[in-house]
């Protein structure tokens, strides 16, 4: 018999972590703080945990505020 996989609730306490962090590593990202800076500041282990986790509350935002992000990344790049 085939082993079932169990899904995680959407309100255990990882996922809630998860997406706290997720939340503010764009906050950060949108101060202006690189992607190895959020990473020492919330504890993920190198700047691409960072990035995953700022991609990550991008794709929950609506498309507004993802526009914003962008904008604020281009004005920084100029």
């Amino acid at each position: 018999m085939p082993r079932r996989h169990r899904t995680e609730s959407k309100s255990s306490p990882r996922r809630i972590e998860a997406a706290y962090k997720h939340s503010e590593a764009l906050k950060l990202r949108m101060a202006g703080k690189s992607f190895d800076e959020i990473a020492e500041i919330l504890g993920y282990a190198d700047k691409s945990g960072a990035y995953l986790a700022v991609k990550a509350a991008l794709a929950a935002l609506p498309e507004p505020e993802r526009t914003e992000y962008r904008r604020l990344n281009l004005e920084r790049l100029n």
